[in-house]
């Protein structure tokens, strides 16, 4: 599954929102908790997950370390496609000390309570593809409070950036 096949509905806010702060918002069709891989089951990325310590050995890790790549890339390439729809003229290019909030917006089918610092776990490798992307230190992140909602599995990350 390569980064095209997502299919991730990426939408760009423009950069008009108070003064020297703009945002984007990276919507991934799927959450750290059901990690579309090529071969196999969805793998479950959050910091509690069974594959981490699985007794399955290798193909565990394996399948593990494949969900955590393909995650990096999806958000890697949904990040960059959000940086090309800028408007023409505007820059793209980003401070290297500017501060970015990043506030998630999780959807799954059912509702039941979830670990934020789990889940921020679980986000390492998507965090380090939207890093990547904007060409900044994920140390520059401000990490929000996660939003719990019900419906279809899907990731929408609020990425607002302060230079």
């Amino acid at each position: 599954m390569g980064h095209g096949s997502i299919g991730a509905a990426i939408r760009y806010v423009p950069r008009l929102l108070l003064g020297d702060t703009w945002m984007i918002i990276v919507d991934v069709p799927y959450t750290i908790y059901a990690v579309p891989v090529e071969r196999g089951n969805p793998v479950n990325l959050s910091g509690n997950s069974a594959a981490k310590n699985s007794r399955r050995g290798k193909w565990a890790l394996i399948l593990h370390t494949a969900a955590r790549r393909q995650c990096e890339m999806d958000f890697f390439f949904a990040t960059k496609e959000c940086l090309q729809r800028t408007e023409r003229g505007q820059s793209t290019t980003i401070d290297p000390q500017a501060v970015v909030e990043v506030s998630p917006i999780v959807c799954r089918p059912v509702l039941r309570g979830r670990d934020a610092d789990n889940f921020w776990a679980g986000m390492k490798s998507a965090l380090d593809g939207v890093a990547n992307a904007l060409g900044v230190d994920d140390s520059r992140f401000a990490l929000m409070p996660v939003t719990w909602t019900k419906g279809e599995d899907r990731t929408v990350l609020t990425i607002e950036v302060k230079e």
